[in-house]
């Protein structure tokens, strides 16, 4: 029977469901289960009830038929009631469940390292979030009643064919594993082509964003045409995927159909031949014929049915496959920092890489960062400088070796501690659509306005404030798009100001502020020196100059460390990078940070 596959299906989607899903999401799903098999039964016997009814009515027994009626009508009220609260609680748990999951996938989302995101995974994590959730749930719930109608009410009406024609019951009987063996031989191509229609859409979703998110650099260099066809070529693929889909769909249909009127058509020969054996026992008969018509009937409906289980089975899977993709995990007794302004840094012997790659992202890199010094990162593109940054406030954890902030692992520190001490600013930023004001104080809600004032003050961004209409309380837009890219920064700079952090991280802050508010930041950051440890990723040398200490790394390695006066006077790679463009005179040399040693510095 096709709803035997179909459970089957069921059964796994929720199986794996229900072992990611919190407490009360699975007590919704095992609740619809139980409340759609009783709908079933209660269906079952109310189809199965039409046999003695329609017997004794073509008999011409009144007696037995007005009792049989009024068994058949109390079957059928309890079934319509039994349906009507199936579907009204199977909705309820519906919604319930759609929120229950897309609250569990972006509370995983948030603990995932940033190396995990790819411009393909976040279209995964888009069609998860709003399609995918409904199909692990609505598909589901909603479908279960039907499933469990189409596996119940047949095994039902056998049992009553039983009762008054073996032959017939066991022909019904054998058509079940019959069933189940065309519907596996129809549908076998069905759950690939679901796989490469994901596949393609995921692409085809990715192609779209990157198009849309592209359009500055495709214009300026008049290259749309560029763009377009690689997003054509990703639609036309979705489209050739989604005929062959419909194509293989069609024929699957139509074999099923064609066994399921097969299986009717031998039910009724036999009832014919019965016929021709005993001519008396008519209405029996007819009673019979009229049964095998509605076994049928929920055998049909699980079939339709069907094609959306095969569609929400490769969502649950993907789903599953998302919500136990290892995240960076929280620990069990967390260590405390210590007490302070600024926090030592050390960096121990760390490695990364990528399944992806080859070569080490990072190798063998040691180095010291005392409290309340300033290092400066620098180095070419792809030499490793954004990948360190990021494991300071563990946005990612190394392959091997560890990073130590004030003496602890920062994988034995709580993400709330951690992110409390440590302010990030980086050169992409995105703000929440909501005003200047709140973003300001998304670490620091409780902050008053002198404070406010003072972070404006220091970030430039008093002068922004006091252009734009609303002041304080004005929109920045989605993703920040009513200021400047500029404007942006100064937020985000005033944000980490305001959290007064041990340790800043800076990744060429400065490079999209005007020269005033350049000077303005770099006056903050100088006045940070002694107070907090900050890290920056500089490519300016009036950056490099004021830092203690230099780490220049090249492959993902550290080739020199050191202060910027001594590299200068070294000769090697940090000299060619800066001889040429500038008078290292008035460098100066500090003592605070130990000097370079083999494999990294100490």
């Amino acid at each position: 029977m096709g709803g035997c596959p179909a459970a089957g299906e069921a059964a796994s989607m929720i199986g794996q469901l229900l072992a990611v899903l919190d407490r009360d999401t699975v007590r919704g799903y095992r609740a619809q289960i139980r409340r759609s098999v009783a709908y079933a039964v209660l269906e079952g016997l109310a189809v199965g009830l039409t046999l003695p009814t329609l017997a004794a009515i073509i008999g011409g027994d009144s007696e037995a038929s007005t009792r049989w009626l009024i068994l058949l009508a109390l079957a059928t009220a309890l079934a319509l009631a039994a349906h009507a609260w199936t579907v009204q609680k199977g909705t309820r748990a519906t919604f319930d469940a759609m929120a229950a999951v897309q609250v569990l996938e972006i509370e995983h989302l948030r603990t995932l390292p940033l190396d995990w995101f790819t411009p393909s995974r976040n279209a995964e994590v888009l069609t998860l979030l709003w399609p995918g959730a409904i199909s692990t749930t609505r598909n589901i719930l909603l479908n279960l009643a039907a499933l469990a109608r189409g596996i119940v009410t047949p095994v039902i009406v056998v049992v009553f064919a039983a009762l008054v024609s073996p032959t017939a019951a066991v022909v019904m009987g054998m058509s079940i594993p019959l069933l189940y063996l065309v519907h596996r031989v129809t549908t076998r191509h069905l759950e690939a082509a679901e796989h490469v229609d994901h596949a393609a859409n995921t692409e085809a979703t990715a192609r779209i964003i990157e198009y849309a998110e592209s359009q500055t650099t495709l214009r300026s260099a008049d290259r749309n045409n560029l763009g377009m066809a690689l997003l054509t070529s990703a639609l036309d693929d979705l489209d050739k995927t989604a005929r062959r889909g419909v194509r293989s769909e069609i024929a699957a249909r139509t074999g099923f159909g064609t066994a399921v009127n097969i299986a009717v058509a031998a039910i009724v020969l036999v009832v014919g031949i019965r016929l021709l054996d005993n001519p008396t026992d008519i209405a029996t008969l007819i009673a019979l014929s009229t049964l095998a018509l509605r076994f049928a009937e929920p055998v049909m409906t699980v079939a339709a049915v069907a094609r959306m289980l095969r569609t929400s089975s490769a969502t649950v899977t993907r789903t599953v496959d998302f919500l136990t993709t290892p995240s960076l995990s929280e620990p069990v007794e967390p260590q405390t920092l210590p007490e302070g302004e600024a926090l030592s840094i050390q960096i121990d012997d760390v490695d990364v890489r990528y399944d992806s790659i080859s070569e080490p992202a990072l190798s063998a890199v040691n180095f010291d960062v005392p409290l309340g010094s300033t290092v400066a990162i620098v180095g070419a593109s792809g030499a490793g400088k954004s990948t360190l940054l990021r494991l300071i406030p563990r946005f990612a954890d190394p392959t091997t070796g560890a990073v130590r902030i004030g003496g602890v692992d920062v994988r034995d520190i709580s993400s709330a501690d951690l992110h409390t001490r440590i302010g990030v600013i980086m050169p992409e930023v995105v703000l929440l659509d909501r005003t200047i004001r709140d973003n300001v104080t998304a670490n620091r809600p409780d902050a008053n306005q002198d404070e406010l004032d003072r972070v404006a003050t220091l970030s430039g961004l008093d002068e922004v404030i006091a252009r734009i209409p609303g002041g304080w309380n004005a929109q920045v837009g989605p993703r920040g798009t009513n200021l400047s890219g500029g404007e942006r920064q100064r937020v985000q700079i005033a944000r980490v100001a305001l959290q007064n952090p041990s340790i800043v991280i800076l990744d060429e802050a400065t490079a999209a502020l005007d020269p005033l508010s350049e000077r303005i930041v770099q006056k903050w950051v100088s006045n940070l020196h002694g107070r907090c440890t900050v890290v920056i990723v500089a490519h300016r040398l009036h950056t490099i100059a004021t830092a203690d200490y230099v780490v220049v790394l090249e492959g993902g390695e550290v080739i020199e460390s050191g202060t910027p006066a001594d590299l200068a006077e070294a000769g090697g790679q940090f000299h060619r990078m800066i001889n040429t463009r500038t008078d290292t005179s008035q460098w100066r040399s500090t003592t605070q940070v130990r000097l370079p040693h083999k494999g990294g510095v100490r």
